[in-house]
């Protein structure tokens, strides 16, 4: 078994480790740190008993996947390797093959003003729960 740190410190620079949290990937819920539209764009159905899943729409999507199918399909044309083989030998240059995008945006960067606003709420839960202690 490979420990963990180590997957990070020797791995590809573009390559992202991603934890599955079972109950919390089936709850999707998007006001969670959890949740971010990248990770669920990804298929973890060997992740899960399909029974977990199974007859509900909703949690079949949170495990399989919210990705645009419809664009894979048609992105097929543009990035199967005999169609790149022969873009190029006609002369387009490979960043300029045509493809379709996905058009969600994410952001999973919080301001610094946001930050602050997490450690001072913290640190007054902190200081409210000694002064509890405090009492009893």
């Amino acid at each position: 078994m490979i420990p963990v740190a180590d997957n990070f410190n020797h791995s590809n620079m573009q390559t992202e480790c991603l934890f599955v949290h079972r109950q919390m990937h089936l709850e999707c819920d998007r006001n969670s740190h959890y949740f971010t539209k990248t990770k669920f764009m990804n298929d973890y159905s060997l992740c899960f008993d399909q029974s977990e899943y199974s007859g509900s729409e909703k949690l079949t999507k949170n495990v399989k996947g919210f990705y645009n199918k419809d664009n894979f399909e048609e992105n097929k044309k543009f990035t199967e390797l005999e169609n790149i083989k022969t873009a190029i030998d006609q002369g387009i240059e490979l960043w300029d093959i045509p493809c379709i995008r996905e058009t969600y945006m994410e952001d999973n960067d919080t301001s610094e003003s946001e930050e602050s606003e997490e450690e001072e709420d913290d640190e007054g839960a902190e200081s409210s729960s000694a002064q509890v202690s405090s009492l009893v």
